[in-house]
């Protein structure tokens, strides 16, 4: 399932990942770490840089959340239960506005992310996102 809310980047700095979105696609983000089933669900997203992820897809999967990127693809896995603690967060930053961000990094004892996740920064912006048709058509690829 594609989603039309586009996230306003996701970017490659210094080797670390950034997600960013207004208020409201950072909502639908969260929203589809609560809906995602059997089948992977995506966002498009504007890259900026060499190597930044075109999509932002999440599957359910078992266990701990992971964050990865596969070619062009930033993807998000894990147990129902545990997207969910991460879909709090990020509903928590689109609620706290523009200008705030969570670092999403696993540590020991982390109570949702496993130790194979790659660090995420999630950043909510004031620049509107663009709405309207996916941007990349076609399957996601988690």
């Amino acid at each position: 399932m594609n989603h039309r809310l586009l996230l306003n980047s996701v970017s490659v700095v210094g080797g670390d990942l950034e997600l960013q979105g207004t208020p409201d696609a950072l909502r639908e983000l969260a929203s589809c770490l609560r809906s995602a089933g059997s089948l992977e669900t995506c966002i498009d997203a504007n890259a900026i840089g060499e190597g930044a992820p075109q999509r932002v897809c999440v599957r359910v999967t078992k266990g701990m959340v992971r964050i990865y990127r596969l070619a062009a693809v930033l993807c998000i896995g894990g147990s129902p239960e545990r997207l969910e603690i991460l879909a709090g967060n990020v509903d928590t930053i689109a609620s706290s506005g523009p200008g705030n961000h969570i670092h999403v990094e696993h540590y020991e004892g982390h109570p949702y992310l496993g130790s194979t996740s790659e660090p995420l920064v999630i950043a909510c912006t004031g620049s509107s996102g663009a709405a309207g048709p996916a941007r990349r058509p076609g399957a996601g690829g988690c």
